[in-house]
């Protein structure tokens, strides 16, 4: 038995793609894995050898890295989507599993330079027992530190894990919009527990 990765003590994830949804097992040479990051909330794919233990970085940053990419029945081509809170999961084509060069492909969503957006970030703080904790701010578009604006905090457990999700406006029955709320001049605080510790005394960004 051969340990392959080091995920709980470098804090990542690691997960095995399967590219060939016909598959029966997996193939015994070469892997292609999409990782992520706890701490930075980064994604990459990478090529992991199971054999030799080596794991090669294809692709890496800030960003959501497609869960289900589709590679090409002919070819090692692989038809993927990157996504951010700014910028909709468009299309993106690597050939030959080059992903660091891939090429986007679509613009599924223009209608949307039409509209203020927003920004969004991780914020940490230490609660009142020490424990460290973070959570994800939004901020408006245009956001000036030395204004005040109208805060909406939303509890939702390791929401902070979702960083780079595209949300796209629209109605919702257990949560809120916050590309909708951004857009309309509020701050969004999401705290990772829904605990009265929790709450930070005050959000570090704002004055």
């Amino acid at each position: 038995m051969r340990k392959l990765t080091r995920g709980r003590k470098d804090q990542t994830q690691y997960r095995y793609v399967r590219l060939d949804k016909e598959e029966k097992h997996m193939p015994p040479d070469n892997w292609l894995i999409r990782g992520f990051r706890e701490a930075s909330k980064e994604e990459f794919y990478a090529n992991l050898q199971p054999l030799e233990g080596k794991l090669e970085i294809l692709l890496e940053g800030q960003f959501r890295l497609d869960r289900t990419p589709l590679q090409a029945r002919q070819s090692a081509a692989v038809l993927f989507t990157r996504e951010t809170f700014q910028d909709f999961p468009d299309l993106y084509l690597a050939v030959n599993h080059e992903f660091n060069t891939a090429k986007k492909i679509t613009t599924a969503n223009p209608q949307q330079k039409q509209y203020y957006w927003g920004d969004i970030e991780l914020v940490s703080w230490q609660s009142f027992d020490g424990q460290e904790l973070t959570g994800l701010l939004v901020k408006p578009e245009n956001f000036d530190p030395s204004k005040k604006y109208p805060m909406i905090v939303n509890f939702y457990e390791r929401s902070s894990d979702e960083l780079h999700t595209h949300r796209a406006p629209a109605p919702g029955r257990s949560t809120i919009n916050y590309s909708y709320y951004s857009s309309n001049g509020y701050l969004i605080l999401t705290p990772m527990w829904c605990t009265k510790s929790a709450i930070p005394e005050k959000v570090p960004i704002m004055r």
